[in-house]
């Protein structure tokens, strides 16, 4: 038996009032269905959210592709300008977990000796 015959066996042992229900399903797939897929097609492409990787190096002033000296770099001049020995307020833990987490992203996707 083949799908069009299993759904005839199941549309007959509908009640007549599930039958209308049925049919109207249907007639509404058939008039929102090309509707619903050109609004689809006109949709705009969304860009993948940053990965944590990506906002560590921007917390540090960086973009990729860059290397493990370019973060340690960037770390040791914010960590500088940023310490409360110099007048700053940079938040230190923020700051390192920012370098832990952008090296481990540049380690994951090969480092690019920049």
């Amino acid at each position: 038996m083949n799908a069009a015959d299993l759904l005839a066996k199941a549309f007959r042992n509908l009640t007549p009032h599930r039958r209308e229900q049925v049919r109207f399903a249907i007639d509404i797939g058939r008039k929102l269905g090309p509707i619903l897929l050109d609004a689809l097609e006109k949709m705009p492409e969304r860009k993948a959210a940053p990965s944590d990787g990506e906002l560590a190096l921007a917390a540090l002033g960086l973009t990729w592709p860059c290397s493990e000296a370019e973060v340690l770099a960037a770390f040791r001049t914010r960590a500088l300008s940023g310490h409360a020995d110099r007048g700053g307020q940079a938040d230190m833990g923020a700051l390192t977990a920012a370098k832990d987490a952008a090296l481990r992203y540049v380690r994951a996707n090969g480092d690019n000796n920049g």
